[in-house]
């Protein structure tokens, strides 16, 4: 590593926005000193530089020993106030014994320039990795962790080390977990010693060439042992605003403790997760304002696969009430510790309890209004309705009374209506509730069917008059924002009011009206979904199960029950299928699913191959059940599923029995994805090209940069499920146990039938190649492209991963009736299988396993849907 990247102890250029307050900038003449000398050190390149000097890379001649060297400027050295903290940097570090804290050799003075000899620290600042990893630089080479990779472990430019392709994945972020773990048990060490940072940040946090971390720069320490003089009043404001606690902020209101520690590096661990500051303001006083006030966002809001249980530890560091937050840094590195090794984790975030609690606090005069408001509304609606019933007594008895007591009653009458406004608002306010219940009800009704037609329908009769209301909504915005306070020049758009409770019924009607517009017109919004729902349920019986399609199950039925392999399987016709013959090669059964299918039935080729067309839907090939030999062992070679490349989870091998199923010929495509759900979520879509690619990417390539959860939730709508292990394995194997791939056993046959990464690739920037290889896609293939294995299954081998419903169980667990291991928790990570286009063979290897976050998506990613038939599953 170039020493000049921030590769010392030293106090390195501060990172966009760190602004250290209360610390005088460094002076001139400390620059331009490399070749110098400084009493018995030679002065070799400049490093780094910071609030309180410069920082050169040196060697101690006394012992030929590299150092970094820290420089007060001369100017400074005549400071008292930035001499004391130089000093105190030099001698709080010194009373530090601890591998995350870097050495101190020597505090020395020659000819008016202070200077400190310290260790040398190799590595970068946390701030380093966390710009480079905002342009996409992976945490590893920011960080110059040097992490050799055996041939048989996952890839460093892969979705076997995803961290690699995409900084800010699970992987960065569990590396991020291990630093702060790491730079927490170094504070604590300080902590112990009586010693408060103050400036704790990503400038003053090194990554060293182990990944570990290293402390930097102590001199804004506050000194609780009482072994050094004070350098700061009560009510000075010291620190990086961006980093500083709450408690920090309000500079004097109490003393500081360790946990102000604590919080600075809860925002360093929020920041390297998600790349961004939890606040942020255009001018100092609107951050510390933020700081003191404002809660946190949620870091999953801003990266959905950070993990719950890290979350967690986050908000309750840098919780605003420090009683609430880790009492000590030790306590922050336990609970770290217990993520990273999958254990229930302590930390518990503030509920809606508290956070209401807090929000009263902050906003009295609103939470005042809002319960006034809301006493308003029931004291209106309790009056509308006793005096409801005084007017109609008053009516019975109209006849009876004189004409000045019927005029007493219009009276009253008229003051009711005045009233019956504050309803009209609260009524108004309600579509707001009625339009969450619309869109949480439709996500309900899935699959389409005949039977689901009437609820569709209710549906759409129940909230068709969330629409009807629109308009109306529409003008009564636009009343109310003729009320509004007008704009003062170059100040940003927007409505404001004099009146905080207008405010909020402005807000709130502008995102009713906003999200019942999309609701009403959007492609992928409820109505229209419902509608396109409705009119499959009408059409799928007479398209799947009538006609031509009840001739095809019947001669299907026929050839069922003539087929040994199938073992007398009498498959009754299902809605939603379309029997569409035996494969030419395979002789077993393919069905083709009618809701993600355009147009008429698909053609066959002069050889019986189905053609694949963007029309085309889902092609399920029902495999047989029986029993196979799953796993796969190195050991020897004459035994069944040898694999020289066995790795130990990938066994042992083992007998599952499963019962018939169906499973996709191919992987889904965009095409399929987009009928299904109008978006198309690929990073490579349609119109796509990497250079030397000569055809772009179609959309019969299969779909990818989907999680595992959006697609069990959407395969589940389309009456679909994930397969288990078992079931991809048995497919993938098409009744061999005797091959290493598909098979295929030689490298030369792969590139037939499996798209990986081979000399095709290099050229797109793909570092982990297979020697010998090349097949004519740089990227993921249109699907069929490639030879299909035994079971006419393509693309089992390559092309993109493909998940699997199981969380990675150990083999020796049970085994259920599709072969499903474990039951599903919430946050569980889940299976991935048959390796992608941008990896070498070794992972497209059958019985690879390789598991991830259930949120993870990357663009080799996507999915091979199936349909299990056992009852109940």
């Amino acid at each position: 590593m170039d020493p000049r990247s921030d590769a010392t102890e030293g106090t390195p250029t501060p990172s966009d926005g760190e602004e250290t307050v209360a610390v005088p900038g460094p002076a001139s003449p400390a620059r331009g000193l490399s070749g110098r000398r400084l009493g018995h050190y030679r002065l070799i390149e400049e490093i780094g530089h910071g609030g309180q000097g410069f920082v050169y890379r040196a060697v101690d001649e006394r012992i030929r020993r590299e150092v970094a060297l820290k420089i007060l400027p001369r100017g400074h050295a005549f400071s008292p106030a930035a001499r004391l903290r130089f000093e105190r940097e030099a001698e709080a570090a010194g009373r530090l014994d601890h591998s995350g804290v870097a050495r101190v050799f020597e505090l020395g003075e020659e000819d008016g320039v202070v200077f400190i000899a310290m260790e040398l620290v190799k590595g970068r600042t946390l701030a380093a990795v966390i710009r480079a990893a905002a342009s996409g630089v992976s945490w590893h080479e920011t960080a110059t962790r040097v992490a050799a990779t055996a041939a048989d472990e996952a890839p460093a430019c892969s979705i076997g080390r995803p961290d690699e392709s995409a900084s800010g994945g699970p992987a960065a972020i569990l590396e991020a977990a291990r630093f702060i773990e790491s730079a927490a048990l170094a504070l604590h060490a300080a902590h112990e010693r009586g010693l408060v940072h103050r400036d704790v940040k990503p400038g003053n946090l090194m990554v060293r060439e182990d990944g570990s971390a290293c402390v930097l720069d102590f001199g804004l320490a506050q000194d609780d042992s009482g072994a050094s003089v004070t350098l700061t009043n009560d009510g000075d404001l010291l620190g990086t605003p961006a980093y500083m606690s709450p408690e920090q902020v309000r500079a004097g209101a109490v003393r500081l403790d360790r946990r102000t520690d604590v919080y600075s590096l809860g925002v360093c661990l929020f920041e390297a997760c998600t790349l961004v500051r939890p606040f942020a303001g255009l001018t100092r006083h609107e951050l510390l304002e933020a700081i003191a006030h404002r809660e946190p966002p949620s870091p999953r809001q801003i990266d959905p696969r950070l993990p719950r249980d890290l979350e967690a530890v986050i908000l309750t560091a840098i919780d605003k009430d420090r009683d609430r937050r880790y009492a000590t840094a030790l306590a922050l590195a336990e609970d770290l510790g217990r993520f990273l090794r999958r254990e229930p984790v302590a930390a518990r975030p503030a509920g809606p309890a508290v956070k209401t609690l807090r929000w009263i606090q902050r906003n009295p005069i609103v939470s005042a209004l809002g319960v006034a408001v809301f006493l308003a509304l029931v004291a209106a609606t309790t009056i509308f309705w006793v005096k409801g019933e005084e007017a109609r007594r008053e009516r019975d008895r109209a006849e009876r009374e004189s004409r000045a007591k019927d005029l007493a009653l219009r009276d009253r009458t008229s003051a009711l209506a005045e009233k019956s406004l504050a309803l009209a608002d609260y009524e108004r306010l309600a579509d707001v509730k009625r339009l969450e219940a619309a869109i949480a009800s439709a996500d309900e009704l899935f699959p389409p069917s005949p039977e689901l037609l009437p609820r569709l329908l209710a549906w759409r009769e129940r909230h068709g008059g969330l629409v009807a209301r629109l308009e109306d909504h529409r003008r009564f915005l636009e009343a109310l924002r003729t009320q509004a306070l007008p704009a003062p020049d170059g100040a940003p758009s927007g409505f404001r009011f004099a009146d905080e409770a207008r405010q909020f019924q402005h807000d709130v009607m502008s995102a009713l009206v906003r999200d019942l517009e999309v609701f009403a017109t959007d492609e992928a919004g409820p109505l229209r979904s419902v509608e396109r729902r409705i009119a499959q349920s009408r059409e799928i019986a007479a398209a799947t199960l009538e006609g031509e399609a009840a001739r095809r199950w019947s001669a299907c039925r026929a050839r069922l029950a003539a087929d040994a392999r199938y073992a007398g399987l009498d498959l009754a016709p299902r809605l939603g299928l379309v029997p569409l013959g035996p494969d030419p090669a395979s002789g077993l059964e393919e069905f083709l699913h009618w809701l993600t299918h355009a147009g008429p039935l698909p053609a066959r080729d002069e050889a019986g191959q189905l053609v694949v067309t963007e029309e085309l839907g889902l092609v399920l090939v029902l495999v047989p059940g029986g029993a196979f030999r799953m796993g796969c062992q190195g050991d020897d070679p004459q035994a069944p599923n040898h694999d020289p490349q066995a790795q130990p989870d990938d066994g042992p091998v083992h007998e599952v029995t499963l019962e018939p199923y169906l499973l996709s010929k191919y992987e889904m495509t965009q095409a399929q994805w987009q009928r299904a759900f109008v978006a198309n979520p690929s990073q490579y879509a349609p119109g796509a090209r990497i250079r030397p690619m000569t055809e772009p990417v179609d959309a019969r390539s299969p779909v990818e940069f989907v999680s595992w959860t959006e697609c069990r939730d959407g395969l589940r709508r389309l009456g679909l499920e994930l397969p288990t292990e078992a079931e991809w394995e048995r497919a993938a194997r098409a009744g061999r146990d005797d091959r290493i791939w598909s098979g295929c056993s030689d490298l030369p046959h792969l590139r037939d039938f499996a798209n990986i990464s081979g000399d095709e690739t290099r050229a797109a920037g793909f570092s982990d190649l297979q020697p010998g290889h090349a097949d004519p896609f740089v990227l993921h293939a249109p699907v069929g492209s490639l030879a299909p294995n035994g079971f006419g299954l393509h693309d089992m081998s390559g092309n993109v991963w493909e998940w699997c419903l199981d969380a990675p169980a150990d083999y020796s667990a049970p085994a259920g009736a599709r072969g499903l291991r474990a039951p599903l928790e919430d946050g569980d990570d889940h299976v991935l299988r048959g390796g992608g286009f941008n990896l070498p063979a070794r992972f497209a290897r059958i019985a690879y396993r390789y598991a991830n976050s259930p949120e993870y998506r990357i663009f080799c990613v996507g999915v091979r849907p199936a349909l299990p038939l056992a009852p109940g599953s």
